[in-house]
């Protein structure tokens, strides 16, 4: 795995990602979706494992919890895990970094 520069500093990031909100990007071939909270940005690949259809646009629930925007299955956006944690695979999660000279994923 490798860190993908995305934005040149938070505030370009935070202009570019309104809070709880989010925004889709492709990556090395991989479709992530960045979420922002209150507790900073998060990064998930754009795929519900209910019906693989996109993330991006989802329902911030509150404690880093998200409801796909198409069927509202819960995803903790920490850990991937999806639903009660018995049932779907967990979406894979990438480390995001704001750092001195921008915000990172590594992908």
């Amino acid at each position: 795995m490798k860190w993908h520069k995305l934005f040149v500093s938070e505030a370009e990031a935070k202009e570019n990602i309104g809070l709880l909100k989010s925004k889709a990007y492709t990556i090395n071939g991989e479709e992530i979706v960045i979420f922002r909270t209150n507790s900073g940005f998060w990064a998930l690949e754009n795929r519900c494992p209910h019906q693989d259809l996109p993330l991006k646009g989802a329902n911030y629930t509150g404690k880093d919890t998200i409801e796909c925007p198409f069927h509202f299955l819960s995803i903790n956006l920490r850990t991937g895990v999806a639903g009660r944690g018995d049932t779907y695979k967990p979406v894979k999660s990438y480390p995001i970094q704001v750092r001195n000279d921008g915000v990172y994923v590594e992908v």
